[in-house]
């Protein structure tokens, strides 16, 4: 039940072609050479509906 709930939202989120472009942008951010972690906030639109995701990004150097 939860793996389907998960797999129409994602579906839902990346349907809109401005959540496909800050998914992206956010993933292709350049990160510090040092280590570190910080929080991030991406507001996505879903059904109408903004929604708020909380991510923690860590980033280790190599």
């Amino acid at each position: 039940m939860m793996k389907a709930l998960k797999s129409t939202l994602a579906k839902t989120i990346l349907s809109d072609s401005r959540n496909r472009e800050k998914l992206t942008n956010f993933l292709a951010q350049d990160t510090n050479a040092s280590d570190h972690s910080h929080n991030e906030t991406m507001e996505l639109l879903v059904n109408n509906k903004t929604i708020k995701i909380f991510v923690k990004v860590v980033s280790k150097a190599n």
